[in-house]
């Protein structure tokens, strides 16, 4: 019996007709041109829409039905069995399973409706298979979405709470869905997309599909774009969330629903899946494209903080920021995401992972090529090593315990990129040491010039030395602040410091050599004797390792320090030693005031030897005191002067004041040469006496403090004396010198040469 095409049979829908094989279905094509309507209402929109789609290349279903598959489809249904054969498999496979168990949990009154109802058509009428196909949408679609939208009846909040429709009644176009979307009615508009995308799933799986294939490929595409829009709106939600004060919870709960509602639609796909890029019943992967659509938004909130490279402190200025916005948003994410989100979305680890890979990224793009400067560099270098993971950032106790996978990060930058960073650091590092220390040296150069005196206060106090103290602070604070980034920085440091250190002492030394040159002035004086000291105290800094690097630095400063007490030394010589040479003379036994220039230069000296540091202050001073002990005798060796009865006493007298004097300027240097004191003073009583026993007995006590002491020596001694070569005294010498001074000396007379033969001044002339 046939009836109209708006006739629909009630029976069972996956029971075989009793139709012959041979008849055509035209309800098949009945129900295509509903598709065929709605495709043309919505041309537009498509047009507008093409490019919607979340990911050109890979739509938000991931993997789904090709069209291309289509037509081979429908080529082997061609060649298949007509459905009169008895192997002839269910005409829907899979879905129509799925279709028919949910169709009998109707209830029995329902049925017996149905069965008594007038418009009921036999399997063989000309309705038959639109009928089937629009109650079997219609049961499915009142089962799957009512019973899902009553799990989720608190998703959306008063101003976003949807109306329960069944759609198989209110079926929308592709326009009006799209307003949907656009009104943010997220879970309306996937409710009728899945209606279309599921008609359209049925056609596809009838048998009879040749003569509408344009409308199902147009309308696959409008379920594809749709989905797409829907997508791109539930992205462009998550965008704006991150940064909205208050969030729209309800707008929030209504997102994770679709979502959820998604995966588990299509947790079991109905048709076979292709290689186009146009899917239908395939999962739409929306879970995976939400945690991207979170690290697009992360990192384009990371690259909205402020940076203005052209400001002073732009840098630490712009991480303060980087770090006080990303507590912030991961404060947020745990105190109301957290509560919106069901657990297995894992939110605040996604937003965790998000942050930290988009600060990652920004500091490689926007901050390490302009990071050039050396406080920049450690500024960085603090921020990814100490500041990152302390309390004050992804260890803040405001994010823990749900951040607690924040202990478990790796600095923003780590591998070859950190590496970079670091060789950069002790680059800068290097110029940066090089010119505070080169601009130390133009201040002292400049002291120099002006002839600035150097305040005794300052050289007494040798732990406040100036250059000391600048040097300490440039290369102490360099090394503490590297030690504080890693101990790899803190070593190069140490090591770039110490080598440049090596190198300034060098430069210091020999720039003020060449700028005091033979000037024996208070000012040069007391500027060798700061140096000295500084030299030594930062020589310290050269004692922790014996790495080469250090033995270096520590040679550097030793010779410089050497250099420099060479060059006071050579200063006070090269000055008194033209006045030593005017001693043991005419001019000198009459009142000669050649010793008092001595004893002038001497009085410079004194003050500011005793503040060198031990013990150089003492090698200083010894040295000192014996060059003019010895300087003093060597005028006596030279044979210039012969003295008569009468000038011995005066120049006894003489020599006895001016060894006097000599020792209370050693003394007051702080030398510790005790028996150099008494060496002149023996020399004149020895002038002075008339008896050759009284002189062997005075030779015997001088022997004994300088055991050096050379037969030529003794004739000289006595041709000053006026006595001449004496047998008796040099026989005794020679015995004295058979029984050796056990104890060491220091060596004086064998340092001192000897006149062999001089025409002596008569000593009548002196009279």
């Amino acid at each position: 019996m046939e009836s109209s095409s708006s006739e629909q049979y009630t029976g069972n829908p996956f029971d075989e007709p009793d139709s012959k094989p041979e008849e055509k279905k035209p309800g098949l094509l009945k129900g295509l041109g509903s598709l065929k309507k709605s495709r043309r209402s919505s041309k537009k929109v498509n047009e507008t829409e093409e490019t919607s789609s979340p990911e050109k290349k890979e739509s938000p279903s991931g993997h789904g039905l090709s069209f291309n598959g289509i037509k081979k489809a429908l080529r082997r249904q061609s060649q298949v069995e007509e459905p009169t054969s008895p192997d002839k498999k269910e005409p829907f496979g899979a879905l129509g399973a799925r279709l028919s168990k949910i169709y009998h949990k109707k209830d029995d009154k329902k049925k017996e409706e149905e069965s008594k109802s007038p418009e009921k058509e036999s399997p063989g009428a000309s309705g038959f298979l639109v009928g089937k196909l629009r109650s079997t949408v219609k049961a499915k679609k009142k089962i799957d979405f009512n019973e899902k939208e009553e799990d989720n009846n608190n998703t959306e909040g008063p101003g976003q709470q949807e109306e329960k429709v069944d759609v198989a009644d209110e079926p929308l176009s592709v326009m009006e869905i799209n307003g949907l979307i656009e009104k943010r009615e997220l879970q309306k508009a996937f409710r009728h997309i899945k209606f279309r995308e599921d008609k359209l799933i049925v056609v596809y799986q009838s048998q009879d599909i040749y003569e509408n294939i344009t409308e199902l490929t147009n309308g696959a595409k409008d379920v594809d774009l749709l989905y797409g829009s829907l997508f791109n709106k539930m992205r462009a939600i998550v965008k704006e969330t991150l940064h909205q004060d208050p969030v729209d919870e309800n707008l929030v709960a209504s997102l994770v629903g679709v979502i959820e509602t998604e995966a588990i639609s299509h947790a079991n796909p109905s048709v076979t899946s292709g290689t186009s890029e146009i899917v239908l019943g395939q999962p739409r992967r929306w879970r995976h494209l939400w945690k991207e659509a979170v690290k697009d938004s992360v990192a384009k909130r990371v690259e909205s903080v402020p940076l203005y490279l052209t400001e002073e402190g732009w840098l630490p200025n712009h991480l303060e920021k980087l770090r006080l916005t990303t507590v912030e948003d991961l404060a947020k994410v745990k105190n109301t995401f957290m509560s919106l989100y069901p657990e297995n979305f894992s939110v605040c680890s996604t937003y965790l992972q998000s942050f930290h890979d988009s600060l990652s990224s920004h500091l490689q793009r926007n901050i390490v090529p302009q990071a050039l400067q050396f406080s920049q560099l450690y500024s960085l270098l603090d921020w990814i090593l100490n500041t990152y993971k302390s309390e004050k950032f992804m260890g803040s106790p405001e994010l823990q315990p749900e951040m607690k996978a924040a202990a478990s990060l790796h600095p923003p930058l780590e591998g070859e990129s950190l590496e970079k960073l670091k060789r950069a650091y002790e680059a800068a590092l290097q110029e940066t040491v090089e010119r505070y220390l080169n601009n130390i040296l133009d201040m002292e150069k400049r002291k120099w010039e002006d002839e600035k005196e150097v305040e005794e206060e300052t050289l007494e106090d040798t732990a406040h030395l100036p250059l000391f103290i600048d040097t300490e602070v440039i290369i102490g604070s360099h090394v503490r602040e590297s030690a504080k980034l890693s101990q790899e920085l803190e070593t190069s440091a140490i090591q770039i410091c110490v080598e440049h250190l090596g190198s300034f002492s060098t430069r210091l030394q020999e720039a003020f050599i060449a700028w005091s040159g033979n000037q024996f002035t208070a000012v040069s004086v007391q500027y060798s004797v700061l140096y000295i000291n500084s030299l030594v105290r930062l020589r310290h800094n050269t004692t922790q390792s014996d790495e080469e690097p250090f033995l270096e630095a520590r040679s550097s400063l030793e010779a410089a320090t050497d250099k420099l007490k060479q060059h006071l030394f050579h200063l006070f010589s090269k000055e008194t030693k033209p006045q030593f040479q005017k001693l043991i003379t005419k001019s000198w036994l009459n009142n000669g005031t050649e010793f008092s220039v001595i004893m002038k230069s001497a009085k410079i000296l004194c003050p500011y030897v005793k503040h060198l540091i031990s013990p150089h202050n003492t090698e200083v001073a010894c040295r000192v005191h014996k060059y003019m002990v010895k300087e003093y005798i060597a005028q006596i060796m030279k044979r210039r002067l012969s003295l008569n009865a009468l000038n011995r006493k005066r120049a006894a007298h003489k020599m006895k004041e001016e060894g006097d004097m000599i020792s209370d300027a050693a003394e007051k240097m702080g030398s510790d040469r005790k028996r150099m004191n008494g060496i002149v003073k023996c020399l004149a009583e020895i002038i002075e006496c008339r008896k050759k026993d009284e002189i062997m007995t005075l030779l015997s006590h001088l022997y004994i403090d300088c055991p050096d002491i050379s037969e030529e020596h003794i004739l000289c001694i006595l041709h000053l004396h006026g006595m001449g070569r004496s047998k008796k005294i040099l026989d005794h010498l020679e015995k004295l010198q058979e029984h050796p001074v056990e104890e060491e000396r220091d060596r004086l007379f064998s340092e001192i040469d000897c006149v062999a033969h001089v025409a002596c001044i008569p000593c009548r002339l002196l009279a």
